[in-house]
C-alpha cells in the first residue's frame, strides 16, 4: 500500500472521529446477522470490520450503507471503509441486486457493490477466488481495493468507471482479467500485474492517467483494442507475446517510446493509430507485414523497415 492511500484512511478515521460517528468491528456467528447485529448504529457507522460468514442478506445491508438500494436507487450514506479481511462469503440468503442476484461461496457475485457510490475503500475476504462481472462498476469514490492473495481471476466490468481508484497491486494468483475490467479508471496511474497473467483483453481502455505498465513475461496473447486510448508514455512487449489482435494501442496520445521484441512477424491494423506523439520506432527485421493503418495519424519522422518485409497495408504512415 502507498503512502497516499495510507494518508486517505488515516484522515478518513480522523474525521470519523472528530465527527463522533462510529468505527465498528462486528463479529458474525451466523450468516445474514449483520442488521440484527448492528443496530442502531446501521445508519451512522463510517468504517466498518466484519469477522465471520455473511450472504446475500448481509449483502444487501451493505449495500443500503453504502448508498444503493436493492432496486438500484441512490440513498443517503454514512459508510466510507470496509474491512472484509476477516469475513467468509456463502452461498444464500437474500437476493441483493434487482431483479436475482445472489451470493456465491468465496466470490464477489455479479453487481455485489455496483453503484455504491460511499465506497472508498475496501479489503476483500482472504479465501475470496473471483471477482465476478460488474462487481464494483460505476464505485465512482473508490481509492483502494486490498486484493487477497487467493484471487484467481477478475470478471468483466468488474472495475469499469471507478473513477477514483488510483493503483493495483494484484496477487501473483492471478490467471485472467476480464473484458474492460478497469476501463474508464481515469485515476489509475500504477499497475502490477502477476507473472501469471496469459492474455491482456480490453481491460485498460480510457485509463488515461495510466502512463506505464509492465506487461508480464508470462502474456502471449493481446486483445483489440487492449490499451486503446490509455495514457500511455512508454510500453515494452515481452517476447512470450505471440498474438497480436487490432488497435491494441490506437488512440494513445501521449505514447512516445516503443519497445518491440525480436521475434514480432506483423504490425497489426491500426496498432498505432492515432499516436500522435509517436515520433520514432525501430521495427525489428522480423516483421513480415505491416497491416492497414498501422501508424495512420501519428507523428512518425522516421522509422526503419526490415530487409524481410513483404506487404505494407493501405495508409500505414
Amino acid at each position: 500500500m502507498r503512502k497516499g492511500i495510507v494518508f486517505i484512511i488515516f484522515l478518513l478515521l480522523s474525521v470519523t472521529m472528530r465527527a463522533a460517528l462510529q468505527s465498528v468491528h462486528v463479529q458474525l456467528l451466523r450468516a445474514g446477522t449483520l442488521a440484527e447485529q448492528l443496530g442502531v448504529y446501521k445508519d451512522s457507522v463510517v468504517a466498518l470490520k466484519i469477522s465471520g460468514p455473511i450472504n446475500g442478506t448481509d449483502v444487501l445491508v451493505l449495500r443500503k450503507m453504502l448508498g444503493m438500494d436493492f432496486e438500484g436507487h441512490l440513498i443517503d450514506c454514512n459508510l466510507r471503509i470496509l474491512d472484509l479481511e476477516d469475513a467468509r462469503i456463502e452461498e444464500g440468503g437474500d437476493v441483493y441486486f434487482y431483479p436475482y442476484t445472489k451470493t456465491e461461496k468465496d466470490v464477489i457475485s455479479a453487481n455485489m457493490f455496483y453503484w455504491c457510490y460511499g465506497l472508498m475503500y475496501i479489503a476483500l475476504p482472504s479465501n475470496v477466488v473471483k471477482i465476478d462481472d460488474s462487481a464494483f462498476s460505476s464505485c465512482m469514490n473508490l481509492m483502494y481495493v486490498k486484493f487477497p492473495e487467493t484471487l484467481q481471476s477478475i470478471g468483466m466490468s468488474a472495475f469499469h468507471s471507478c473513477t477514483s481508484l488510483q493503483e493495483l497491486e494484484l496477487p501473483q494468483a492471478m490467471r485472467s482479467i476480464g473484458f474492460r475490467a478497469f476501463n474508464h479508471c481515469n485515476s489509475l496511474k500504477h499497475v502490477n500485474l502477476p507473472d501469471g497473467i496469459t492474455e491482456m483483453d480490453i481491460a485498460f481502455m480510457s485509463c488515461d492517467s495510466l502512463k506505464t505498465i509492465e506487461i508480464p513475461m508470462t502474456v502471449k496473447r493481446i486483445e483489440d483494442g487492449a490499451f486503446q486510448l490509455s495514457g500511455l508514455r512508454s510500453i515494452s512487449i515481452p517476447p512470450s507475446v505471440q498474438t497480436y489482435q487490432d488497435n491494441i494501442f490506437s488512440s494513445c496520445y501521449y505514447l512516445q517510446e516503443v519497445h518491440l521484441p525480436d521475434n514480432i512477424t506483423a504490425i497489426t491494423g491500426n496498432m498505432f493509430y492515432g499516436c500522435d506523439s509517436l515520433k520514432h520506432i525501430d521495427i525489428p527485421q522480423s516483421v513480415l507485414t505491416i497491416e492497414h493503418h498501422a501508424f495512420s495519424g501519428t507523428g512518425l519522422e522516421e522509422s526503419n523497415l526490415p530487409d524481410r518485409l513483404t506487404s505494407i497495408g493501405n495508409l500505414s504512415q
